[in-house]
């Protein structure tokens, strides 16, 4: 059992693995994470917290805010709760999940709309992470999902939850080739694709696009490691 913060961080340490650890922009209304930010979520026209719309179709969503990450302050005190997590769970990075979703309704500190507001907020969301864990490591590092014009200032990036098909792969690779295109070169994917099992067809071919990428990352809502499938597919991963 793990029963102090940096317990994980530590064991990982000895076997000579980095941690990352799992982050969002999104605050629950009736959680313990709003303490310090009750003043930093996104609002709406009329004052009031503008609710995050539910991104999947689970039931009875507690209700969410989003940080303000125009508002500088508000930044920089997510850039410092991202130092102070990372120090205290001894990790190296942190992956930044989520970010491109902004309430429609809300109103950022600079006085813009949600939706005129995506594709920013995504970028000044992985720099507020980005500069948090460089303060604690020396070095900044995130595993970045949204963003836009800026993402390659934030290594490192992947695509997002794609569907465990033949159509999820051709649409992964696309958006890894259009984000190289565009500048963020060190980006992949969900190899073998998120939503889903891929058949052992499709995981080998998509195991083998992935070995071509920056990084590689077996993760989904199935088991994704070799050994859940067969030797063969063991031995192949000793040979990338």
């Amino acid at each position: 059992n793990f029963r102090n913060d940096d317990d994980l961080g530590n064991f990982l340490k000895k076997k000579g693995k980095k941690l990352c650890l799992w982050v969002n922009p999104y605050i629950l209304l009736k959680g313990n994470a709003i303490k310090g930010l009750e003043n930093c979520l996104l609002r709406d026209f009329a004052g009031r917290i503008a609710l995050v719309p539910n991104q999947d179709s689970t039931p009875n969503k507690p209700e969410r805010g989003m940080v303000d990450f125009t508002n500088p302050q508000c930044s920089e005190k997510n850039t410092a709760l991202i130092q102070d997590l990372v120090i205290r769970s001894n990790a190296d990075a942190v992956m930044t999940d989520f970010g491109e979703t902004v309430p429609p309704d809300s109103v950022d500190h600079n006085g813009n709309p949600g939706y005129l507001i995506r594709n920013l907020m995504g970028d000044l969301y992985q720099m507020s992470a980005f500069k948090g864990v460089e303060r604690a490591r020396g070095k900044g590092m995130v595993w970045g999902r949204s963003g836009s014009l800026l993402s390659h200032n934030y290594p490192i990036q992947w695509g997002g939850d794609s569907s465990s098909t033949w159509e999820g792969m051709r649409t992964a690779l696309r958006a890894a080739l259009s984000a190289s295109m565009s500048g963020t070169m060190f980006t992949a994917f969900d190899t073998g694709g998120f939503a889903g099992k891929p058949d052992r067809l499709l995981y080998i071919r998509w195991v083998a696009m992935g070995a071509m990428f920056s990084h590689f990352k077996l993760h989904g809502t199935t088991p994704r490691e070799p050994w859940n499938y067969d030797k063969e597919i063991v031995g192949a991963f000793g040979d990338l």
